[in-house]
């Protein structure tokens, strides 16, 4: 065999093998990114469904629920969408509650709030303080925003929750510090629960990955 033969047999194996090997990335990528999907829907999935659990059970499953919310949860597929939607459904389970709104979140530019703005925070805790519960599907704005800006509310109702899927801030421990969250539904901070298997439903993977602060547990979030 010549030198020429030699390294077109050489060139053709390199080919075959790179293209063996896009191939097997393909796949790996595929099944990777289906799994992850089914993963995340059923995640967000859970959050709604816990949270309109607590939230039942804080209000003895009886009275009006505000919520709040942003753009993002009505749009199809994503990730806050699934939120609302399990929330929605779950809360219908009990008969005695009424869900109202939902009131849309506007961002207020200059405000400096990476979700509800500081006057809106305000407006509506004081205007619906005789709910039974008032539920956020945004960012509360920073505390010492609300310091600064004189927009501490002046009333608020028996219940302030909030459900934020970023990571959990440390300003939260001073709202519930100050008596202004009830509830933060967040990423975990303590010790994962040990559970046999993969997480499958929607409770477990919740548990897995967020869980539920309270004025028992909120030091975690410093």
């Amino acid at each position: 065999m010549g030198i020429l033969d030699e390294i077109r047999d050489r060139k053709t194996t390199v080919s075959i093998a790179g293209g063996v090997l896009i191939v097997a990335l393909v796949v790996i990528w595929s099944q990777t990114k289906s799994a992850t999907l089914t993963l995340n829907h059923t995640l967000f999935g859970g959050i709604g469904q816990v949270t309109a659990m607590e939230t039942a059970t804080a209000i003895h499953n009886h009275g009006h629920v505000l919520a709040v919310i942003d753009w993002s949860c009505t749009i199809s597929g994503g990730s806050h969408f699934d939120v609302w939607q399990a929330f929605q459904r779950e809360l219908k389970k009990h008969s005695e509650i009424t869900l109202l709104g939902p009131v849309i979140s506007e961002i207020e530019h200059g405000d400096g709030s990476p979700g509800c703005s500081s006057s809106a925070f305000k407006n509506l805790l004081e205007q619906n303080a005789d709910v039974d519960a008032v539920v956020f599907f945004v960012s509360l704005p920073y505390w010492n925003r609300l310091q600064q800006t004189q927009r501490i509310p002046q009333r608020l109702p028996p219940q302030v929750i909030v459900v934020d899927t970023g990571l959990p801030l440390g300003h939260y421990a001073d709202y519930f510090a100050n008596g202004y969250v009830t509830m933060l539904i967040a990423q975990r901070r303590d010790a994962v629960p040990t559970t046999p298997g993969r997480p499958r439903t929607e409770r477990e993977c919740f548990d897995q990955y967020f869980q539920v602060f309270t004025p028992a547990n909120f030091e975690l979030l410093n």
